[in-house]
């Protein structure tokens, strides 16, 4: 049975219409009934109710339901948000795919890993953060989880780093896979100063899985999933290139910077286009092409 119908103005003025009041019931609050505040809905459901209560109106349990549909309706919500952000991300949730760690052994099952942090939360889960991986402080893409079979045929789960050369496949169509390599970053220089002494702070470095695009013998392009930005890795560095430098750092340096990492070839003949070499495969397959050619 419907008791009463509630309204309430921008400036927080409460009207009150019901059959069991003779006029309608006129007040001021601070409470709020408000889709992003359980706190101030459950406020304003309790200063109703008690007001009521001084019309000879009861309706505790009417007010608990009330409660109990919207705590319901945010969940919902909550729930339909949380989903959409897994997957407009470019993490993998339990992919069906398969792991070979730095030993050689496989393991076939589910991978999970985070390549970038979600800003909502499992509403499911409430001890859950952004992130469903313990990365220990590693960063996102530094670690995966694989839910396999063992021998004896029993669930397991493994977690691999991409600190130890690690890798890993999902099957993303029939037929096809898409891998990732653990790969060590090279830190480039956020600060730029004279000489070869110069002060610099490491950015984006550490260990991560990359997205194979192109894997060969001499130069290979990897992918980071998240920001989809290219990287280097030659076979005779032990880490990949990364083509972003800090804000500060001068294009002949970046340039320099590129030339040692290629043993001394230099294809960029003093210039360097960062946001090219970034994002810009046809860019990035050029300097591979040029390499192959001319600095083996």
């Amino acid at each position: 049975m419907k008791i009463a119908t509630v309204t309430q103005n921008p400036f927080d003025e409460v009207k009150v219409d019901s059959q069991f009041l003779n006029e309608p019931m006129l007040y001021e609050s601070k409470n709020n009934f408000s889709p992003g505040s359980l706190y101030g809905t459950r406020e304003f459901v309790v200063e109703l109710v008690r007001r009521l209560h001084t019309r000879d109106i009861r309706m505790g349990h009417q007010a608990q339901e009330i409660l109990a549909q919207y705590k319901a309706g945010v969940k919902a919500e909550a729930r339909i948000n949380y989903e959409a952000a897994k997957a407009n991300s470019s993490n993998l949730y339990e992919q069906e795919g398969y792991a070979i760690d730095y030993k050689g052994e496989r393991y076939d099952g589910k991978i999970t890993v985070m390549f970038e942090e979600l800003d909502v939360y499992d509403p499911d889960d409430p001890f859950s953060g952004p992130n469903i991986i313990d990365l220990s402080g590693d960063g996102e893409g530094a670690k995966i989880r694989i839910d396999y079979l063992n021998s004896k045929q029993k669930m397991k789960r493994k977690t691999l780093s991409a600190k130890k050369n690690n890798r890993f496949c999902v099957y993303v169509e029939e037929g096809q896979e898409s891998c990732y390599q653990g790969l060590q970053i090279k830190s480039n220089g956020l600060l730029a100063a004279a000489g070869n002494d110069a002060l610099e702070i490491s950015v984006n470095q550490g260990n991560k899985f990359m997205r194979e695009v192109s894997v060969n013998g001499t130069l290979s392009v990897y992918q980071e999933p998240a920001s989809k930005a290219f990287f280097i890795k030659s076979s005779k560095q032990k880490k990949a290139f990364n083509f972003k430098f800090g804000p500060l750092v001068k294009e002949k340096r970046k340039a320099s910077k590129l030339k040692d990492y290629l043993g001394g070839c230099d294809y960029s003949d003093g210039n360097y286009d960062e946001n090219a070499l970034r994002f810009d495969l046809n860019e990035v397959q050029a300097l591979v092409d040029f390499y192959n050619q001319n600095c083996k």
